[in-house]
C-alpha cells in the first residue's frame, strides 16, 4: 500500500511539473525538462514527454545538458516496444509522435 501510495504521489508531482514547463525559465526549466524527460516511464504520460521532448529541443539548442537528456529520451523512447509507446487506438487521431517532434529536430 505504501509503494503504491508513493507511486501515485511521484506521479502527480512528474504530471505538475510537466503542466508548469511553459512557465520556467533559464536553469529552472532545463532541470525540470531532465526531470520529465529521465522520469521512469511509468511516471509520466506520453503527452507530457512529447511537450517535454518539445520544449527540450528548444531549450538544447543554447543548453547542451537539456540536449543531452532530449537525445537520451528519444533513444529511449525508440528502444521501447512500439505497444508500450502506442497503446491505445485513439494516439493515431491525435497525431503521430514524429509529427509533434519532428518539427523541433
Amino acid at each position: 500500500a505504501l509503494a503504491i501510495g508513493l507511486m501515485g504521489s511521484l506521479q502527480l508531482y512528474v504530471s505538475h511539473v510537466a503542466v508548469a514547463l511553459h512557465r520556467f525559465a533559464d536553469e529552472l526549466l532545463c532541470a525540470a525538462l531532465q526531470m520529465v524527460l529521465t522520469a521512469p516511464r511509468v511516471l509520466v504520460t506520453r503527452e507530457a514527454v512529447v511537450q517535454a521532448l518539445q520544449f527540450a529541443l528548444k531549450a538544447g539548442v543554447g543548453h547542451l545538458p537539456t540536449a543531452k537528456a532530449a537525445v537520451g529520451a528519444l533513444e529511449r523512447w525508440r528502444d521501447e516496444s512500439a505497444l508500450a509507446v502506442c497503446r491505445a487506438t485513439d494516439d493515431t487521431a491525435k497525431g503521430s509522435d514524429d509529427d509533434q517532434i519532428g518539427p523541433y529536430l
